[in-house]
């Protein structure tokens, strides 16, 4: 069975005591007050699906762990985004989704300075989910697979690389429900499910599956999802929380 994150104890991820800090603030969406000694921090990286899943993780760990949503809305895991030249991007309700790379964002610039807020090394865990958007930017014929994989796998090198040496989780999204079109839904619902678990063995990160968690292929639990057959409802949420728990 794969490892989850409150199975690890504080002894085995190891974190330095931080001091109790009651004012600082982040420049992030912070789900819990600043760390006391011992704390674990856990930071939940990805597009808008990894917003409210920390919310209600942080509830089930519990204050030994502080928990961070690094989330970026419509943000891919790729680097370069030709998205000048994707004829998908036509609807108003898409367009520019999936285009900016987080990469080049903010949170990644924080987040790989490696520091909490008192200096410590942070975080010691990580949990990373992309993908919907790259689904929501490109066609099936479009998807760059080769390059997601690449660029994910140089991202979980990345954050292994930080001084907190954080264990590493890598969570599959969870099934499209509604269609843009199957040219888009066929990414997440056929091309994911054989691409994110063999990412996860490859780059010894542990694996999260939210794609069976929320529905499977055969899109079983729809009242796990908001209307736009993307993000998961609060519910759904909860059961995102509990597949990372």
């Amino acid at each position: 069975e794969p490892t989850r994150i409150g199975r690890r104890s504080l002894a085995e991820l190891q974190p330095e005591p931080t001091p109790v800090d009651s004012g600082t603030t982040v420049a992030n969406f912070t789900t819990a007050p600043p760390a006391g000694p011992g704390v674990i921090d856990v930071a939940c990286i990805g597009d808008s699906l990894s917003w409210e899943y920390p919310l209600l993780l942080q509830q089930f760990l519990g204050p030994e762990y502080r928990v961070k949503s690094w989330s970026v809305p419509c943000a891919s895991v790729m680097r370069a985004i030709p998205c000048g030249a994707l004829p998908s991007v036509t609807a108003p309700a898409q367009a520019g989704c999936g285009c900016e790379s987080f990469w080049d964002t903010k949170e990644w610039k924080a987040l790989k300075a490696g520091r909490d807020e008192s200096g410590k090394p942070s975080p010691h865990v990580a949990i990373a989910m992309f993908g919907t958007s790259e689904a929501r930017r490109d066609t099936l014929d479009a998807f760059q697979g080769r390059a997601f994989i690449k660029d994910f796998t140089e991202l979980i090198a990345s954050l292994t690389t930080l001084p907190s040496q954080p264990a590493v989780f890598v969570m599959e999204p969870p099934p499209m429900y509604a269609a843009i079109s199957s040219t888009h839904t066929d990414i997440v619902n056929k091309v994911f499910p054989k691409l994110f678990k063999p990412l996860a063995q490859y780059t010894q990160a542990q694996f999260i599956d939210g794609f069976v968690a929320l529905g499977g292929t055969n899109k079983l639990k729809p009242d796990l999802m908001q209307t736009d057959g993307m993000h998961p409802s609060r519910k759904g949420a909860c059961v995102l929380a509990q597949a990372a728990f």
